[in-house]
């Protein structure tokens, strides 16, 4: 019985020990302050962004220079929307009735 209260003692001490004296407070751990380490963040993200938008404009200035190149063939399932022929010569009279009437106006 002796034996068995010594290893009981023996184990409440690890308990104790472990309980109390081995808690981690991780956030004691950082040396930066909250703020500074949000504003890290945020400039990663921002950062990110940046990069992307970047890229995002190379490839819109690419595509205004030189158009949309496609080497190859090109499959298309479904219809394929857009302004016809006919569609920008009807803006283009449009463009020129309204052309002359501010003429007419303007006389």
């Amino acid at each position: 019985m002796k034996i068995s209260s010594n290893i009981a003692i023996i184990l409440f001490f690890i308990f104790i020990y472990f309980f109390f004296y081995k808690k981690k407070e991780h956030f004691s751990e950082n040396k930066k302050s909250i703020e500074d380490l949000v504003k890290e963040k945020l400039n990663e993200v921002y950062l990110t962004d940046k990069e992307s938008i970047r890229n995002l404009s190379l490839i819109v200035e690419e595509l205004q220079k030189n158009g949309l190149k496609i080497n190859g063939n090109l499959n298309v399932s479904g219809n394929l929307t857009g302004k016809t022929i006919e569609d920008m010569y009807n803006e283009l009279n449009k463009l020129d009735n309204l052309k002359n009437l501010y003429q007419l106006i303007q006389k």
